[in-house]
């Protein structure tokens, strides 16, 4: 047999021993009572169980309350293998041990009063039956096999005669053990390791407890009795402690599989202290009852526990405290938990419960009055509020990403919820995952970023991610419990509670809730009655009140309950489809005014992720919910011309509420400041039909097709000076911001803005609108520069910036940049008069190159190839191939503005062969050349300055070369001009003979000594020296 260095053996009568036993040092009492037994033969004997404390037995054999740490380790593997078979292992090997306590007992009597008799029994029974997981039940059966059970076997024996010097070596066998079982002991030792709240001592490694508890049991009495009374308390109080902590750790990393078990075995533990803990915190015990109450983890249903700002351990830690500070004989303390100090857990000295003093739940007239404890609830405010602090600091994103998961935000946000056709499940559809938030969030949070590069716009996706998208889903989960009809009535008051809790916030962090950015909307929208709670959040405060007040629980109550809650739904849809609107608004301003837009379509991105799904549900198109798609969609620039993304917005969410509640959205501030009205019918449509041919984009085209109708709409208010509507309506629309937007790193942006400086178009368009600064008296003149800068100069650059960033991928991204610019060229069909495709069809007839379509019509020839090269640029496998199509409507464009100059020099030289007046084609004739002088430029220097100098406006005619020497110029851009060429041939050109005709090899001397009009007209700063600069720079 084994040996054992130290046994202490007392014999009524000696007889031989055949073994001389060792012990080595850490072996516990089973080894020492096989030993006694084979050495003794059953002779009463002295036992010493325990390493480092040791308690010494003074009467009878404990060899079968020792047997029992065996039975326990037996049991505990066989719960391994099911719940179940655990339990009858117990019943064959345990129970009977247990039921043998005497139900006198201080102890055992209020376990009975708090649980009934057969307390241990019912709940292995309860607990096999429970609607849990598997492993919650084998958590929840060991440890109340483990832990309550042994418990009771020790403390029945020295709670019945405290004196009794046999029982308490009954029990110290009971508490200490053998070295193959488990016990309470165990229990101890694994609670003071240093993983766990490090209260094991120093040297020998005993846990506080163990010590403390088997130095008592050495002195049998009354008061330490007591002292061990409490003591098995800290132990349980750690337990709590712990498993409190864990659950938010679980909840936090969204594992249901292991927050299931924690809650199973929290229970467990909980029910070892809760008679005691609730004796003296009737209303504490409730709470912690609340915390690992099974009901939250059916596992028929979805869970529901609730928690974030580790509120589980820190509403618990407070409750425990408080009980341990009762605890006065016990001798030692609890410890920290080891993880709380290493994750630098923190809990804030007052947490609120729902209960605070009057007033605190009480706005704009509505009070809620919570029932429960929802403390859990009223932190997810907290915990928001924590992490718009951290933005506003400029903390950074990988310390942010950390706290979004230890706030438990995470977990909340990747539960399974239940799985209602208007919630959870159609709002996973649409957004195409489970998880939708949080991947939304590790997008936003990755660093560095290449999805959202500009911080402040990624901060905006994240505040309004969580603030509003997840609160929400939190809200309408609650209520899906709250309407599920097998709860109790009290369980959908608490779900009622909750929702209100999360809605509301505390009173510090109010302004990080639903309830806040209802009040912000109603704000912007006129709909907050008071000045200061808008009347969409004041409704949805009233509904959650009246339907917490439903007391009953039959169908009817079901049925109230259930109208409240479509109010609160249908308030929520309000406050987003306001918060989508304003910022489709806000996106719209910035695009018109040349604004960065980014921020702004950020949040709209995230308010409409709160709604999308509804939106997309309704009687809203999908086309519409995709034209949506691409106002927010923050990897793309937004395309919006005369308040397109605003009005389809509007419409789309006026459908959406539908026309019984569209009065309340009300108006927006901004439409009724601007003035911002909409068009009955909106551009729309994924093709474009052409005369020429058709052009099919990959997306709704209406966005970039609302250019066409913002040109059209703007060119209508071209009147008289001094121009005021149409200048108006030029940057209204955003033509004049989308003209002057910075494309730095553009091949053709970076050409003109060499040229002619940044912002070149609107400056030439408000010079020639200014009565002090235009370049020429003539109205008629001044009308030319205003229409052809806007319709052709705006529209050219447009289109081949479009075009240029869909050369550099073959991505979506890119495939929508090529469809932009086609759908530039292309325009609508009632607004194709104002379009470049007018202006080649305009150039074909004057130059005879138009080619007959299909039905005969003749059509110009620039078109047919521009449209070939879209579709073949579109359908492009490569970049180079996109590129060459890129290269080949860039050189139409070029020929169409070629031919266009050299219609307006021919009219010059009519004008000085025929004396006429030539203001006005010369203006004409300007805002042409200006949309080509640059490529020109590149190629023929001498030539871009000679041209600038024909159509200079203070400059007189003076002779009728211009057709001719701009004819030569121009050829050197690659363009051919004459019978069977390229570019045709001019019709009615007053001086072809071209012959000995050449362009002067000095321009600018040339230009020197030419004439200029008597009548200078008041050029202005601005035109001047646009000019100036740019003749200049043709000189160098």
């Amino acid at each position: 047999p084994p040996s054992i260095d130290t046994l202490t053996v007392s014999l009524a009568h000696r007889i031989p021993c055949p073994c001389t036993p060792t012990q080595p040092a850490g072996v516990k009492s089973a080894t020492l009572a096989l030993v006694i037994a084979a050495c003794l033969g059953g002779a009463h004997a002295q036992v010493t169980l325990g390493t480092t404390t040791t308690y010494t037995t003074t009467t009878g054999s404990v060899a079968t309350e020792l047997a029992v740490g065996t039975d326990l380790a037996d049991i505990k593997t066989e719960i391994a293998t099911s719940a179940s078979s655990g339990v009858s292992l117990y019943i064959t090997k345990v129970k009977n041990d247990f039921d043998l306590i005497s139900v006198s007992g201080t102890v055992m009597a209020k376990f009975i009063t708090e649980y009934g008799t057969d307390f241990v029994d019912s709940f292995l029974t309860s607990s096999l039956a429970a609607d849990v997981s598997e492993n919650a039940k084998k958590e929840m059966v060991e440890k109340t096999v483990m832990d309550m059970v042994v418990m009771h076997l020790v403390l029945g024996k020295i709670t019945i005669y405290p004196t009794t010097v046999a029982n308490w070596d009954s029990a110290a066998a009971y508490y200490i053990g053998n070295a193959d079982g488990f016990t309470t002991f165990d229990r101890a030792t694994k609670r003071a390791a240093a993983s766990d709240f490090g209260t094991a001592d120093a040297t020998t490694g005993e846990a506080a407890i163990n010590t403390a508890i088997i130095t008592a049991l050495n002195t049998p009495s009354t008061a330490n009795e007591a002292k061990i009374i409490e003591l098995f308390q800290v132990l349980y109080l750690q337990n709590v402690l712990k498993y409190a902590y864990e659950i938010d750790t679980e909840l936090a990393e969204g594992d249901v599989t292991e927050l299931e078990e924690v809650v199973g075995e929290g229970l467990a533990f909980w029910r070892v202290l809760k008679p005691w803990l609730k004796a003296r915190d009737t209303a504490g015990a409730a709470t912690l009852d609340g915390i690992f109450d099974i009901a939250n983890i059916p596992v028929s249903g979805k869970p529901t526990v609730q928690g974030a700002r580790h509120w589980n351990y820190c509403r618990a830690k407070p409750i425990v405290d408080a009980h341990m500070d009762s605890l006065t004989s016990a001798g030692v303390i609890i410890g920290t938990y080891a993880p709380v100090t290493a994750d630098g857990t923190t809990c804030p000295t007052v947490i609120p419960t729902g209960a605070e003093a009057a007033g605190a739940y009480t706005v704009g007239g509505v009070t809620y009055t919570f029932t429960n404890d929802v403390g859990a609830s009223l932190q997810f405010s907290e915990a928001i509020a924590d992490i718009k602090s951290m933005l506003t600091n400029g903390d950074s994103m990988a310390n942010v990403a950390a706290a979004y998961t230890n706030l438990g935000l995470r977990g909340l946000a990747d539960l399974p919820r239940i799985a209602d056709a208007d919630g959870y499940t159609l709002f996973n559809t649409e957004h195409g995952s489970v998880t939708w938030i949080s991947d939304l969030m590790d997008l936003a949070l990755a660093s560095p970023n290449t999805w959202v590069p500009k911080l402040s716009a990624r901060n905006e996706i994240i505040e309004k991610t969580l603030m509003d998208a997840l609160a929400v889903q939190c809200i309408h989960d609650d209520l899906a419990h709250a309407a599920t009809t097998a709860h109790s009535a009290a369980d959908k008051r608490l779900f009622f509670d909750h929702a209100a809790a999360k809605f509301l916030g505390t009173s510090t962090a109010r302004g990080s809730t639903v309830f806040a950015r209802g009040n912000k909307r109603g704000k912007n929208y006129g709909t907050a009655p008071d000045g200061i709670n808008s009347a969409a959040s004041l409704a949805i405060l009233t509904a959650l009140k009246t339907g917490a007040a439903v007391s009953g629980n039959l169908a009817a109550d079901d049925t109230a309950r259930a109208a409240q809650i479509a109010i609160v739904t249908r308030q929520i849809k309000i406050i987003y489809s306001q918060a989508t609107l304003r910022y489709a608004k806000l996106v719209n301003d910035d695009l018109a005014e040349n604004n960065p837009f980014a921020e702004h379509q950020a949040e709209g991105m995230a308010f409409f992720n709160v709604i999308r799904p509804w939106v997309k549900a309704s009687s809203v198109s999908d086309a519409t919910v995709a034209v949506l798609d691409q106002i927010f969609d923050v990897q793309t620039s937004p395309e919006s011309y005369d308040n397109f993304a605003y009005c389809v917005t509007k419409k789309a969410i006026d459908e959406f509420v539908g026309t019984e509640d569209v009065s309340l959205l009300g108006v927006l501030e901004d439409v009724t400041a601007d003035g911002t009205t909409c068009a009955a019918t909106l551009p729309s449509g994924t093709s474009i039909v052409t005369d020429t041919d058709t052009y099919s984009g990959a997306a709704d085209l209406g966005a970039s097709l609302s250019f066409s109708s913002a040109v059209m709409k703007t060119l209508d208010q071209l009147d008289e000076p001094p121009f005021t509507q149409v200048l108006a309506s030029f940057k209204s629309t955003g033509i004049s911001g989308a003209g002057d937007e910075a494309r730095v790193g553009e091949p053709v942006y970076d050409l003109f803005k060499a040229y002619f400086g940044a912002n070149w178009m609107t400056t030439y368009v408000t010079a020639a609108a200014d009565n002090e600064k235009t370049p020429t008296s003539s109205s008629a003149a001044r009308v030319e520069i205003i229409e052809k800068t806007i319709r052709d100069a705006v529209a050219t650059q447009l289109i081949l910036s479009d075009l240029y960033r869909g050369t550099l991928g073959l991505s979506d991204a890119h495939d929508k940049h090529w469809d932009h610019g086609a759908a530039k060229y292309l325009g609508t069909d009632g607004d194709r008069s104002v379009t470049v495709y007018n202006r080649a069809e305009k150039r074909a007839e004057n130059f005879g190159t138009l080619t007959d379509n299909t039905a005969g019509d003749p059509e110009a020839d620039a078109n047919y190839a521009v449209i070939a090269a879209l579709k073949a640029g579109k359908t492009a496998d490569t970049k180079a191939k996109r590129v060459a199509q890129y290269n080949v409507v860039k050189r139409q464009i070029q020929l169409v503005y070629s031919q266009c100059v050299l219609r307006y020099a021919n009219y010059l030289d009519a004008a000085f062969l025929d004396r006429t007046d030539y203001a006005e084609h010369q203006a004409e004739g300007q805002a042409f050349w200006r949309v080509i002088a640059p490529f020109v430029k590149q190629v023929n220097a001498n030539g871009a300055t000679f041209l600038t100098g024909v159509f200079d406006l203070s400059r007189e005619v003076s002779e009728h070369t211009h057709y001719c020497r701009a004819k030569t110029i121009l050829s050197d851009l690659g363009l051919a001009f004459g019978e069977d060429k390229e570019g045709g041939s001019l019709t009615g050109i007053r001086n072809d003979n071209c012959d000995g005709v050449e362009v002067p090899e000095d321009a600018t001397e040339y230009l020197a000594k030419a004439p200029s009009s008597g009548a200078a007209p008041k050029f202005g700063v601005a035109l001047a020296s646009v000019v100036a600069a740019a003749a200049l720079a043709l000189a160098l």
